[in-house]
C-alpha cells in the first residue's frame, strides 16, 4: 500500500523486485510451454502469464512490468483512482454549488461570469447544480462577496485539476488528493459519495 502512495515509478521498482523474487522473466512464458498464439494473445491482453503458478501469476502486474509493459502500472492505477475519485470530486462540485447558492443567492451561476460555451450556459440556467468545476473556479475568483473566497477557490481549482488529470487518463498523486482534502476540511464540507 505504501508504494501505491508514492506513485508509478516506485510501483514499477517494487514489481521488478517481486518478479525477481519469483524468478519471472520475459523468457519464463515461453519456458512454460505456451504456444506462440497463446503468448501473442496474452501480450495483447496485458495478461502475459497464464501457466505455472496460475493462481498467483495470472494477470500479475509484476510480470507485465517484466515483459516491458510498465505503462500497465499507470493504467491500473488510473482505473482504480477513477472509481474512487470521480464520485468524490462530483460530491465536491455539488457541495460548492450548494454553498454558492446559500451564500450568493439565486442566479449566482451567471451573475459574475457566464460559462464559456452555450450548452453549459443553458444547463446552468436550468439548475445551479449543473455548474462544472472550471466555472465554479471562475465564479469563486470573480465573486468578491463570497466569504472564504481563497478556500473555496482552492477547492474548485484543485478538484478541477484532479478531475482533468483523470479525464485525460493520468493517475493523480496521493499528495494532490491530500491538498484537496485539506481545503475541503478548511471549507467545513462533509462530502458524501453514496
Amino acid at each position: 500500500w505504501d508504494a501505491c502512495l508514492q506513485g508509478p515509478d516506485v510501483i514499477v521498482l517494487r514489481c521488478r523486485e517481486v518478479a525477481r523474487e519469483r524468478g519471472w522473466d520475459a523468457a519464463s512464458r515461453a519456458s512454460l510451454g505456451a504456444s506462440p498464439a497463446e503468448r501473442l494473445r496474452d501480450e495483447l491482453d496485458g495478461v502475459a502469464f497464464r501457466r505455472g503458478d496460475a493462481a498467483e501469476c495470472q494477470s500479475h502486474l509484476a510480470y507485465a512490468v517484466t515483459v516491458g509493459r510498465e505503462w500497465e502500472v499507470e493504467r491500473r492505477l488510473w482505473r482504480g483512482l477513477t472509481g474512487m475519485m470521480l464520485p468524490f470530486l462530483d460530491g465536491v462540485r455539488l457541495a460548492l454549488c450548494e454553498r454558492f447558492e446559500e451564500v450568493l443567492g439565486r442566479g449566482w451561476s451567471t451573475r459574475w461570469v457566464s460559462p464559456l460555451n452555450d450548452e453549459e450556459l443553458r444547463l446552468v440556467r436550468e439548475s445551479h447544480l449543473h455548474c462544472q468545476l472550471g466555472h465554479l473556479e471562475m465564479v469563486a475568483r470573480s465573486a468578491s462577496a463570497l466569504p472564504d473566497r481563497p478556500v473555496l477557490q482552492g477547492i474548485a481549482r484543485r478538484a478541477r485539476e484532479l478531475r482533468n488529470a483523470l479525464a485525460h487518463y493520468r493517475p493523480v498523486s496521493f499528495s494532490a488528493f491530500e491538498q484537496l482534502l485539506d481545503f475541503v476540511r478548511r471549507g467545513g464540507f462533509r462530502i458524501s459519495v453514496r
